[in-house]
């Protein structure tokens, strides 16, 4: 065999053409691809840490010495109260009589409740949630049934007098107050406006320039007729609103939730054609447009 006949033969084995080159890259990717996520898979925890087999033992030992002490049941064994107390180096449960309803989260750890499960219950009790019979502790998304058969001899549910019930109450307003005026606090003094009706009502007082009617808070998107028939009693319109739109003026620029731009184009022409407007009847030309619209806007509009 000739030099040149054992090169081609080199050549030909060793040689790749550009698809070879293409399916080796990809290959390499994907060998890549596997390295990577066979190495997130295994350093990920759901903690984001990782838990080396020395901890897991200890945890271990922990258990192993916990049940030890305690029966099936959950109590500990020789002593009459659940829970009161473990051998060794475990930490010991400080149990006693308690309400639910009137317990801080340190009490609760002091009780064998982690931390984010005590901070659960404060954030339901904030809430304006309560606690009416032992069994509505279960209730909390979490609780576990152990912590609860541990707990439950110990629960004890105060039942509010009357009047306290009545000092819990937040004072209502009786007098009324004005819808122009009165600030988003002063609107959720009134039995029916929490935060979310008292911010929209601000909000669309604004973008109005004011109310001149009651019956515009129908027209804000959290009140619905039998809200609006609970809190209109307690306002009322002691002024006019505030925003004028001078139909002689520029409205290319005007934005108002009763002038649309048709509207606005159609004032703008009539005005080029006509001359300005001598008075806020004069739209009542502009045949384009039903006199229910401009009877909305109206109030609003001013003649300068």
């Amino acid at each position: 065999m000739s030099l040149r006949s054992f090169r081609q033969t080199l050549k030909n084995y060793f040689t790749f053409s550009n698809s070879h080159r293409r399916y080796a890259f990809l290959l390499l990717m994907l060998l890549c691809a596997a390295l990577a996520l066979q190495w997130y898979f295994r350093n990920r925890s759901p903690e984001g840490s990782v838990r080396g087999p020395g901890e897991f033992r200890d945890d271990i030992r922990k258990y192993e010495l916990w049940t030890s002490t305690h029966d099936s049941g959950g109590r500990e064994s020789g002593n009459r109260y659940p829970g009161a107390g473990v051998a060794g180096n475990a930490a010991p449960f400080h149990l006693s009589v308690f309400d639910p309803n009137a317990t801080q989260d340190s009490v609760w750890t002091a009780m064998g409740i982690p931390l984010y499960m005590a901070r659960r219950i404060g954030n339901y009790l904030a809430a304006g949630g309560r606690f009416h019979r032992k069994e509505d502790l279960k209730k909390i998304y979490g609780f576990r049934e152990q912590d609860y058969q541990r707990l439950e001899p110990y629960i004890v549910i105060s039942r509010p007098s009357r009047q306290a019930k009545r000092d819990d109450i937040p004072a209502l307003v009786m007098d009324t107050l004005d819808l122009n005026t009165a600030s988003a606090d002063d609107l959720m003094r009134i039995r029916g406006i929490g935060p979310a009706r008292s911010g929209a009502i601000v909000s669309y007082r604004k973008l109005l320039g004011g109310f001149c009617r009651k019956e515009q808070l129908l027209e804000v998107y959290t009140i619905d007729t039998a809200a609006y028939i609970a809190v209109s009693p307690r306002l009322q319109l002691a002024t006019a609103p505030w925003r004028r739109i001078d139909i002689n003026g520029d409205l290319s620029e005007t934005r108002h939730p009763y002038l649309t731009r048709k509207m606005a184009r159609l004032i703008t022409r009539y005005r080029e054609m006509h001359g300005p407007f001598q008075a806020k009847d004069d739209l009542h030309r502009i045949q384009a447009v039903d006199s229910a619209a401009w009877q909305r806007i109206f109030p609003y509009l001013v003649v300068r």
